[in-house]
């Protein structure tokens, strides 16, 4: 984060929060007149080097009251054309007052299957930034999730585009709602951090257009969208930039007007500029005096310069980005009304995935014995990055206090904070409290300069040391080198099993590993990446002296996400059923309780994948002894995506509650209360392993050689779905409710007539109905989550078409209407879209495997 914003501020500029005004009399400031007359009539009077300076973004942009903005286009004060402030993430804007609400990343909105709740929480986000003077976003992100391993895949609403459609239609209207533009992103393909700026999709074009493209086609057909981002990568062999076919698609097949920019620094040519795009950002490269040279030259047309500069003129006006173009306010916090729909929002995603014995929900007015363990528990940095920290934000240990005030909660971490070399590959760092040093839990580390000379030494240490934080504030750094350190020392006792021990290091540099005095491993790094070496050792069991020597790499020689070669992590393979003596010691405190609850996190960020689904560190282990130590044991996820649950069938409940955003941990704890009920569905599949995922191959994901092929039949359910498939852990769009609830007497016509070329814009306007009726039958209130699954003529798999959220008090039942658009029935084939002939097999249930109801439905196109 250091880095970047260090290349922010190198590209800042000062300017006035309030832009200048219209000159008297231009015609393009009279407000009577129709936008596009206004944007001829202010180009007209526009030179070229003006025409320039709007077609690229800027770095940090600051003012003299001391508010910075994050990304802008400059604006033109001889002519009254205000600024374009810009801003990032999806939940929560990077730059800005730390007490900005950070709403529920989109994974989590996604879960909810409520565009409702998805609304009212991106108006939260997009009030705030407003007052901040932001006019521009960039977000919702539309990617579909390929792979949950995927770094960025908190950023996206899920594995199916129907539901990453609605859902970004949802989040794009609460933008709208407070006039602050939603930049869709990221047009093209974007499913992999690894070289993700050169990375070459492989890829069919139907299923490209019909499968990975459809929500941006389907958010432009059914919102007012004004904005578009492309993406870094290839496909075909091609920087999307450079791929006039693409533009072709947004200009002409889908009628788009509005500005498109790509993402950062990834424009590789002007000629990008006559294919259809109209910025390029963070700064120019291509479009300010390399343009000017050329038209110059007369090498390069300007027509195609009006174009864009009158695309982004009428943008302005269309938008209120011209005529009232935010003006920042005094920061004053969220207000009452933002942070409930924030902590309602968040609740909304919850998703209980097991509750053996109605262990759940708990009765707040009760007072039993709770022993709380994990580091997460105590966590207020729990974010997909990139995310900056967040003030005013509760952990769960502090919500669960709050929300069971009569009971008595005991909370031990058992492991040390999850750190991002917990993302390291490799075995799981020792606990730090297996290691004591003077009587003191963990290690003591000394940290040196380049004369030797001391420069600090703490205690409470792992065997791990953080250099860069490249999770962008969504994790704890871990432990640090103090400024200047060359050479780090660690010095300890370690209280082993007897048997096999294979001990690893990953990191760049150079390390040296004592046990007993005698080296059992050593690591010679060449600094600008990290590897991984491991060596073996029989142990007694007993005390052993454990030290550490440690030479850092040049940190010079890394860029990004690999300036991670100059941390390290050294971790164990324990013998074989051994279970280190600081996770035995939480079993007597689990066992005494009436309720034990385990917090778990991951690590996810822009800027590297995960190499597995399964939970970082030693979190896993924890999990699995105290739950056999009290079966009474509730495990919390607090998850980018997917993880992997091998302890699933030892556990009394499991709770989904994903990065649930300020107000996160408030969530979870009204769902394990009852305040609310687990409304939250599976917004992506829960493999069993992450062998058993269709991308598991390297070819798949991330990549060989900078290369994924795509020539997979299907992802997540679709795949899971076939009969060949293994099993599942957690089907998507699975969840349980505290309600007894029941789906029946589902409705559909045998046969419709649908009109040729019902497809060609990709509106959601005529409809074949259907409905279902869904009842509680039970003593307490709950959510009911109905779903249609459609399998077309000549098709294998069913795709969700239609769902509902509905809130039911107990007894009653409604009728819900699961209607489909015609639009909606529509795949791309051969080049175009348009809408199978024959029997269409209509399937309602409660999930992506639940064969509840079926209907057949002739479908005839004429």
């Amino acid at each position: 984060m250091d880095e970047i914003l260090a290349a922010l501020f190198a590209t800042s500029e000062t300017r006035s929060a309030s832009p200048a005004p219209v000159p008297t009399g231009a015609r393009w400031g009279d407000r009577s007149l129709p936008h596009a007359e206004r944007a001829s009539a202010l180009l007209e009077a526009l030179t070229l080097e003006e025409k320039s300076a709007l077609l690229y973004g800027r770095g940090l942009k600051l003012s003299p009251e001391r508010n910075v903005w994050q990304a802008w286009v400059k604006g033109n004060d001889r002519l009254g054309i205000p600024d374009v402030t810009q801003g990032d993430s999806p939940a929560s804007a990077l730059v800005g007052p730390p007490h900005v609400t950070q709403i529920p990343s989109e994974h989590s909105l996604g879960a909810s299957f409520d565009q409702g709740s998805t609304r009212r929480a991106a108006r939260v986000l997009a009030a705030q930034v407003r007052r901040l003077g932001y006019g521009v976003w960039h977000a919702p992100t539309l990617d579909i999730t390929r792979d949950p391993r995927h770094g960025r895949v908190h950023e996206n609403f899920g594995e199916d585009g129907y539901l990453v459609s609605l859902a970004g239609e949802a989040y794009a209207r609460g933008f709208d709602d407070e006039r602050v533009v939603p930049d869709l992103k990221h047009f093209g393909m974007n499913a992999v951090e690894t070289d993700r700026l050169t990375t070459d999709y492989v890829i069919d074009t139907d299923r490209l257009i019909g499968h990975y493209l459809a929500p941006f086609r389907s958010v432009l057909a059914n919102t007012r969208i004004s904005m578009i981002m492309t993406a870094y990568a290839k496909v075909n062999g091609v920087h999307v930039n450079d791929l006039p076919d693409y533009f072709d698609l947004l200009r002409k097949d889908w009628g788009f007007e509005g500005i498109v920019r790509n993402d950062a620094m990834a424009v590789h040519s002007l000629a990008s500029l006559s294919h259809g795009m109209d910025q390029e950002f963070r700064d120019e490269e291509f479009f300010g005096s390399v343009l000017l040279s050329e038209i110059a030259a007369g090498r390069f047309d300007e027509a195609d310069v009006d174009a864009a500069v009158l695309r982004i003129l009428t943008t302005m006006l269309r938008t209120g980005l011209f005529d009232d173009a935010p003006v920042p306010t005094e920061w004053t916090g969220p207000t009452e009304e933002e942070t409930a729909a924030v902590r309602d929002a968040a609740a909304r995603g919850v998703v209980l995935l097991e509750n053996r014995g109605a262990l759940l929900p708990l009765d707040p007015s009760a007072a039993p014995r709770i022993a709380v363990f994990g580091p997460a528990a105590i966590d207020d940095a729990i974010a997909g990055g990139p995310t900056r920290p967040i003030l005013d934000r509760d952990t769960f240990l502090d919500a669960l206090r709050s929300g069971m005030p009569g009971a008595v909660i005991e909370h031990a971490p058992a492991l040390g904070p999850v750190a991002l070399t917990d993302a390291f590959p490799g075995f799981a760092e020792l606990p730090i409290g297996a290691f004591t040093h003077d009587g003191v839990e963990g290690l003591r580390v000394t940290f040196f300069d380049d004369a030797g000379e001391e420069l600090e030494t703490r205690g409470g240490a792992g065997l791990s040391l953080q250099t860069a934080n490249w999770a962008f504030g969504g994790v704890s750094p871990g432990i640090s080198p103090v400024r200047g350190t060359v050479r780090a020392r660690w010095v300890g006792t370690w209280a082993s099993e007897a048997g096999d021990h294979v001990f690893d290091v990953v990191t760049g540099g150079t390390l040296t590993l004592r046990i007993d005095g005698d080296v059992v491993l050593q690591h010679d790094g060449r600094g600008y990446q990290s590897e991984r070496s491991e060596a073996a050792v029989t142990m007694a069991a007993g005390e052993h002296l454990v030290e550490a020597e440690y030479l850092l790499p040049d940190p010079r020689q890394g860029a990004f996400v690999e300036s991670s070669a100059g941390a390290v992590k050294i971790g164990v393979m324990d013998p074989s059923g051994a279970i280190p003596t600081a996770l035995r010691e939480v079993a007597s405190r689990a066992a005494a309780a009436d309720l034990a609850i385990v917090v778990v996190r991951d690590i996810a960020s822009e800027g590297f994948d995960r190499l597995t689904l399964r939970l970082p560190g030693r979190q896993d282990e924890l999990i699995s002894a105290v739950a056999a130590a009290n079966p009474r044991t509730v495990v919390v996820l607090e998850t980018a995506s997917a993880v992997l649950t091998p302890w699933r069938e030892s556990i009394g409940a499991l709770v989904q509650g994903w990065y649930g955003g300020s107000r996160g941990n408030a969530a979870i704890v009204d769902v394990l209360t009852g305040e609310k009920d687990a409304s939250g569905r599976l917004p992506v599949t829960f493999p069993a392993r992450d062998e058993d995922l269709p991308t598991f191959a390297a070819i798949r994901f991330p990549g060989v050689d900078k290369v994924i092929r795509m020539d997979e039949d299907e992802t997540g359910y679709r795949f899971f779905s076939r009969s060949a498939s293994p099993d599942v852990a957690y089907p998507f769009g699975y969840g349980l409710s505290y309600a007894s609830v029941e789906i029946g007497d589902l409705s559909a016509p045998a046969s419709v007539i649908i009109p040729v070329g019902a497809a060609d814009s990709g509106a959601r306007t005529d409809r074949v109905p259907v409905t279902v009726t869904v009842r509680n039958t039970g003593g307490r209130a709950g959510t009911v989550v109905p779903q249609l699954y459609v399998t077309s003529p000549g098709s294998e798999t069913a795709q969700l078409k239609a769902f509902a959220s509905v809130d039911l008090e107990p007894g009653e039942q409604r009728v819900v209407d699961l209607s489909i658009a015609w639009a909606d029935l529509a795949v791309f084939r051969g080049g175009a879209w348009s809408i199978p002939e024959g029997t269409h097999l209509f399937r309602v249930g409660a999930h992506a495997e639940d064969d509840l109801m079926r209907a057949e439905v002739e479908v005839v196109v004429r």
